[in-house]
């Protein structure tokens, strides 16, 4: 389950795989306060953004819904940390690939490669996915991300939360 508790805590022992050099413009104790500050909107942010990644997923949005799922990729439901794009090409047909952190179900990481391509005019009218992991016990040499782009990514996290969340108004 995602409950805030064993989610903060799993979010602060990535800023442990860190060393102080590699915090670029700010010292590690300021970023992890900033972080520690929002914890408790960066956790609902990511619960809502809970899901199962598949292996292989096709999408058609052209009108005739038509979707297909592979297996599941980790058997378990995940949400995604990280997303830093490894390389791309765009066009009418683009790609791209990623490499992402998933954060599990039960609170360790998974590092995933994901091959994307789409067909697409002004809005994306096919797209598919594949996913493979890479690892499921990260350590220091896989991170592929600074610290100052996980505090980014956790911000940008609350702030599509925030975007979807409807106002509501006591009376």
């Amino acid at each position: 389950m995602f409950r805030e508790k064993e989610m903060a805590t799993a979010i602060y022992s990535l800023f442990d795989f860190f060393e102080e050099e590699d915090y670029e413009d700010f010292e590690s104790d300021f970023l992890i306060g900033e972080v520690g500050e929002q914890m408790h909107e960066i956790c609902l942010a990511l619960r809502n953004e809970v899901v199962v990644p598949y292996e292989y997923s096709v999408n058609n949005f052209t009108g005739i819904e038509f979707s297909y799922r592979g297996k599941e990729l980790f058997g378990k439901r995940a949400c995604l940390l990280v997303d830093v794009p490894q390389d791309d090409a765009s066009g009418p047909v683009s790609s791209a690939i990623d490499k992402e952190l998933w954060l599990l179900e039960d609170m360790s990481f998974a590092i995933v490669s994901c091959v994307r391509s789409g067909l697409c005019d002004q809005t994306l009218i096919y797209g598919c996915e594949y996913r493979s992991i890479v690892t499921t016990e990260p350590e220091r040499d896989d991170l592929f991300f600074s610290p100052e782009v996980l505090a980014q990514s956790l911000e940008w996290a609350v702030e599509r939360y925030e975007e979807n969340s409807a106002t509501v108004y006591e009376m």
